[in-house]
């Protein structure tokens, strides 16, 4: 078996209001940005990302190729380009705390591609058919 065939997949993505963030297993979440953090569009996607790392964990989902299409909140976590904005260093440093936790690889792939994007931009939280995917969105509060 490859390596990339025990890896699960999973999707993040943000808006100015919340994450989102969808497993291979049907399993979907949103959370709203958590209250004292800015509404802006990073911080919704590092929103999604945390989501994903604290939901995989919970579900003990350990093995992980997680994607999103925010090349910034991406490259800002593997550490090639630095996180300025200080609104978003919680978010950034959860993330880092729990990211050594979990078999977990981050990369970029284009917004057409992201399952997540579905999730936030369905105003419905009972079922979504994303790409064959039926997911049921939990709403949850961070």
């Amino acid at each position: 078996m490859s390596e990339m065939q025990h890896m699960l997949l999973c999707w993040f993505d943000g808006s100015a209001t919340q994450g989102a963030c969808v497993f291979e297993t049907g399993r979907c979440f949103r959370a709203a940005i958590p209250e004292g953090i800015p509404p802006t569009t990073s911080a919704g996607e590092y929103t999604g990302l945390l989501l994903t790392l604290l939901m995989a964990r919970h579900l003990h989902y350990r093995h992980l190729l997680i994607t999103g299409d925010n090349q910034s909140v991406i490259y800002q976590v593997m550490g090639k380009w630095q996180l300025r904005a200080q609104h978003l260093q919680i978010l950034h440093t959860h993330i880092m705390r729990l990211l050594p936790t979990l078999d977990a690889r981050i990369r970029w792939q284009p917004r057409a591609t992201n399952l997540a994007d579905a999730v936030l931009r369905s105003t419905e939280y009972t079922e979504v058919q994303i790409q064959g995917l039926l997911c049921r969105p939990t709403l949850l509060i961070l």
